[in-house]
């Protein structure tokens, strides 16, 4: 992945926090659509979980067939439910079918492999 072209993220801010340059496992695709939704939101965005290798993923509870493991999917840090609708709003303008709702968080993913047009909350 080239990432001069990324805007608004680096390669470490989406690394498992046990392996480090893992950011560059993350889809292109979806890091690209990550830099839209953020360039659209105008705040910054803190990435809390981007890649995950399988121990970090068992570690904090993920899910087993989780896209995070295949660099498909992000979390989002969402400090009031402003910045949760915008990312939300702009989520739905550029098509991302996937998305998980938490007090602190959202999630996003573009994996075509698991259910698709569903919201869910943690």
């Amino acid at each position: 992945m080239d990432w001069f072209l990324i805007q608004y993220f680096k390669r470490e801010e989406f690394d498992s926090l046990d392996e480090p340059g893992s950011g560059d496992r993350m889809s292109p695709q979806f890091v690209m659509l990550l830099d839209r939704i953020r360039h659209n939101c105008g705040f910054l965005f803190q990435i809390k979980s981007g890649f995950r290798t399988f121990a970090r993923n068992f570690e904090i509870g993920g899910e087993e067939n989780s896209a995070h493991l295949r660099g498909l999917a992000a979390d989002i840090y969402t400090p009031s439910s402003w910045h949760r609708d915008a990312i939300l709003k702009h989520a739905y303008r550029y098509g991302v079918r996937r998305r998980g709702i938490a007090k602190t968080f959202i999630h996003l993913d573009i994996d075509e492999t698991l259910p698709q047009d569903v919201t869910w909350l943690y």
